[in-house]
């Protein structure tokens, strides 16, 4: 069972200029999002690492069983 409360996951912000904004905000269409330090030298999207980890606990559970419900809703959608 999923417990969703207020999560707010990473589908539901916006970046603007390198910063992250509630989606309530208005976003500027024209400028372009500022990647330095987004990514590691490998290629590992560091956003999505600082933004997990600024998550407590059990946020973080419950992204993940988000992300399993998903996984798992697609899964039985194909098998039908």
């Amino acid at each position: 069972m999923s417990v969703m409360g207020d999560f707010k996951g990473p589908d539901q912000v916006y970046t603007t200029g390198g910063t992250v904004s509630d989606p309530g905000r208005s976003a500027s269409t024209e400028s372009k999002p500022d990647l330095e330090g987004a990514f590691s030298d490998d290629g590992v999207d560091l956003t999505l690492i600082r933004w997990m980890l600024r998550r407590t606990p059990i946020e973080r559970l419950q992204a993940a069983q988000q992300l399993i419900d998903a996984a798992w809703a697609l899964r039985t959608d194909s098998e039908t």
